[in-house]
């Protein structure tokens, strides 16, 4: 499902994010490169560990307000 879009420049790039959600329904997470994982957590949504990757931020931004396009 669609949630939003967003126009970014951060990172010395630009980018242009679609963002959709999936349903994932009672499946796990699972570390697939052990090496680069160490820990993996699950964290409420108002109570995210900083700093977030920028798309990331706007998409939880977009999901709790309803907003679907960031300029």
């Amino acid at each position: 499902t669609f949630l939003c879009v967003s126009n970014i420049i951060a990172y010395d790039h630009h980018y242009l994010d679609f963002e959709f959600l999936g349903d994932i329904a009672s499946q796990l997470p699972e570390i697939q490169e052990q090496d680069s994982f160490t820990n993996l957590q699950w964290f409420p949504l108002t109570d995210l560990p900083q700093p977030l990757f920028e798309p990331v931020r706007i998409a939880i931004d977009s999901l709790l307000t309803g907003q679907s396009y960031f300029p």
